[in-house]
């Protein structure tokens, strides 16, 4: 398998994410994170090989949630990422789903944190179905504290930086989201490219 290449200039999008990323730190002020990290989505200056055990070999790392190696990564298509790249979430701590698809592009995958941003994303590694639609509703709200600990809602600290997010990438809720995200895992799923299984532990 040849090393998945990227190009920058046929991302665009990835482009613009960056320079959010730095308008956001020059605009919010206060302690801790004043970017784009305060809603889990921590980018990295150039795409990189995530290299967790799970982490598929033909993707590029762009971004992490800042919690148990949870990462963002764009799919190669052709051995390329480029503006078209699928983008999937490794959960390095999960055994069930280590790998979901989490958008058919770049922007996509942001429209998809329109609601809760990214550092729920994390909660897909148990059963992404069983927990899909509450990540993606508009009305549901966290009750009990193992919401709030997985990140299941937006505080009043990251309001206003959601809300900057979604008014400069022009982002929207998914449509349909769930069979969206069904089609998603049959299209793209099969054209992940695993590490070999480590069994050495097991003997």
């Amino acid at each position: 398998m040849r090393k998945p290449r990227f190009v920058s200039t046929r991302h665009r999008s990835w482009q613009k994410l960056l320079k959010v990323h730095r308008e956001a730190e020059a605009r919010f002020r206060g302690n801790g994170d004043r970017r784009l990290g305060k809603l889990g989505l921590i980018l990295d200056s150039r795409p990189s090989y995530g290299d967790y055990h799970c982490t598929p070999l033909n993707s590029l790392c762009f971004a992490h949630t800042g919690g148990d190696g949870t990462h963002f990564s764009f799919l190669a298509i052709d051995g390329e990422v480029n503006e078209k790249s699928p983008v999937v979430v490794t959960i390095p701590t999960t055994i069930e789903y280590p790998n979901v698809i989490v958008g058919e592009n770049l922007v996509d995958f942001l429209n998809l944190g329109f609601c809760l941003g990214y550092f729920g994303m994390a909660i897909f590694g148990g059963n992404p179905y069983e927990v899909f639609d509450r990540f993606t509703s508009g009305t549901w709200k966290a009750t009990e504290p193992h919401h709030f600990y997985n990140g299941l809602h937006i505080t009043d600290d990251q309001r206003p930086v959601m809300d900057f997010l979604i008014k400069r990438m022009g982002l929207r809720p998914w449509k349909r989201p769930k069979t969206k995200f069904r089609a998603l895992q049959r299209r793209y799923m099969p054209l992940l490219e695993l590490p070999p299984r480590d069994t050495s532990w097991m003997k």
